[in-house]
């Protein structure tokens, strides 16, 4: 055994002592990436039918989910954490996925025998491993990825990571005599404390390290341990993971967030200004706008270089009617700060838009309604088409389209599922079973869409009922039960104190059951 395969095994052991979270993340969702690379007039295969693979998958967050909702599809998980990997193989044998697999190994032993994959998926990954597993990631990504196959892989890059590693040195430095893990953690919190505390007033230090006490301070320990603490974090400048890649024979063929990439959201004076500066390059444009936006981290999506050919920059708007869309928008009433005749449309984060003209009112109203539900183009364009009067200025409807999702308050995605959502509440409410057994045995809710919710107390006393067999005063009946056996604790609002009477245990129990089926329902976990 070399030397450095040592090294690699002793990083991997602290997944081991303390695992990573084993989460979704929707920017690596397959028919999230289909739909992107869709836009720029690649044939991606349909997600319901693919074979995707995930690399260092951990104990299969990320995968298990697409597992359930698309039956037909194979997924395979690679992790070199034993702990991990067996922790989600029982998830698997628990839910009954015969679609679903984890391997125990290593991704520098994976050959062209492993098996075609139509998406490969590598998140958290590439930079906290030592060169030779960086260079394993992009070789299965061209040895094992189909001729018209995408692969993902998420990465820290500089400019942002330059500050970021003032943090990560100094916490290294400072724990380098301990071993335990979240002693490791705690020391290297309380180094960040520290320097935050030295820092001048008014300082540009006192400035970078409000944010770096913040974030070290704030996040989980596995996050600290693994992000700050691992012998392995090599961040890099955009250009160099694509020269990289291309030594492998793998091009460039847009981020995840699509949004990123778009020079227009700048303005139109700062568009001609870096378009010339680039010379109409995108990957020295996007290297530009990683400079200017002090860019710490990004999800690339690569093709073979034997695709690249057909990957066309500018966005052909028909590409737009072959997607399904989801929309985060949602009419705000009465607005006042908006242009007169307009109709402002906001993002739970504050993002908003005053839409004008009928379609593009319209359009936004169908996709709000449809929520949580992805909708196709022909269904928007048939909904918009009988509610505005008069003809339909399709071109009207593509342009919206087209600006939203370089805006990033649009997400384009091919096939989301075959299931149709319901935001309401019904008699018998219903949802997927095996995703109420993993969320039961996880307590990570995912949806179709591959956002994740908090777990509620609720859920595990109904959502395996949720079958669309049980109604809804059985299911009060259910909690009410376990509240009066004391599994359940409701508290008064105003004394703070337990609450033990009948009466006020069965109100209770309809509010809290009312309150987790909206949460359900809004975030797309009940069927119609």
């Amino acid at each position: 055994m070399t030397k450095k395969t040592t090294q690699h095994n002793s990083d991997h052991a602290s997944y081991d002592q303390l695992p990573y979270e084993s989460n979704a993340f929707a920017a690596s969702h397959p028919a999230h990436i289909a739909g992107v690379a869709r836009l720029f007039n690649l044939s991606p295969v349909d997600v319901a039918k693919a074979r995707i693979l995930e690399l260092g998958s951990a104990a299969g967050g990320n995968i298990i989910p697409i597992a359930i909702y698309y039956p037909e599809s194979t997924v395979v998980g690679v992790d070199y954490s034993k702990v991990q990997i067996d922790d989600g193989l029982k998830v698997i044998e628990q839910i009954g996925l015969p679609n679903a697999s984890l391997k125990h190994m290593s991704i520098t032993d994976i050959t062209p025998d492993f098996g075609q994959f139509d998406y490969i998926i590598c998140h958290g990954v590439y930079s906290w491993v030592p060169p030779e597993v960086q260079d394993a990631i992009m070789r299965v990504c061209q040895e094992n990825l189909t001729d018209n196959g995408i692969a993902y892989i998420s990465y820290n890059v500089y400019p942002g990571w330059k500050i970021h590693e003032i943090a990560r040195d100094a916490m290294l430095f400072h724990t380098r005599n301990i071993n335990d893990q979240l002693q490791q953690v705690a020391h290297g919190r309380g180094m960040i404390q520290y320097m935050h505390e030295m820092s001048r007033e008014n300082s540009m230090f006192r400035h970078v390290m409000n944010a770096e006490a913040g974030l070290v301070q704030n996040a989980a320990p596995y996050y600290i341990a693994h992000e700050f603490l691992e012998t392995h974090n090599t961040p890099c400048y955009f250009n160099e993971f694509i020269k990289r890649a291309s030594q492998h024979n793998l091009s460039y063929l847009a981020e995840s967030d699509l949004a990123t990439m778009f020079v227009e959201n700048l303005g139109e004076e700062h568009k001609q200004r870096l378009v010339n500066a680039s010379n109409g390059q995108q990957i020295e444009l996007e290297q530009y706008l990683d400079f200017l936006n002090n860019r710490t981290f990004r999800q690339t999506l690569l093709c073979k270089s034997s695709a690249a050919s057909q990957v066309k920059r500018k966005i052909d708007r028909d590409s737009f009617k072959s997607l399904d869309y989801h929309s985060a928008l949602f009419e705000e009433k009465g607005a006042i700060d908006i242009p007169a005749g307009s109709i402002k449309f906001t993002t739970h984060n504050q993002r908003w838009l005053a839409a004008q003209g009928s379609v593009q009112v319209e359009a936004l109203r169908t996709l709000q309604l449809s929520s949580p539900n992805a909708l196709s183009y022909d269904a928007l364009k048939q909904s918009v088409e009988t509610t505005i009067e008069g003809d339909l200025n399709e071109d009207a409807l593509l342009s919206m389209l087209e600006r939203l999702t370089i805006m990033g308050l649009l997400i384009p995605y091919m096939h989301t599922c075959d299931e149709v959502l319901t935001n309401s509440i019904s008699h018998k409410p219903k949802m997927k079973q095996a995703m109420a057994k993993y969320i039961n045995l996880t307590q990570r809710p995912t949806n179709m869409l591959h956002n994740m919710i908090s777990n509620n107390a609720i859920f595990p006393i109904i959502v395996e009922s949720l079958d669309g067999q049980h109604t809804t005063t059985e299911l009060e009946a259910m909690i009410f039960s376990w509240a009066k056996e004391g599994k359940l604790t409701f508290s008064d609002k105003q004394t703070g104190a337990a609450v033990t009477d009948e009466p006020t245990l069965k109100k209770e129990s309809k509010n809290h059951l009312h309150q987790a089926l909206t949460l359900l329902a809004h975030n797309g976990f009940l069927i119609a």
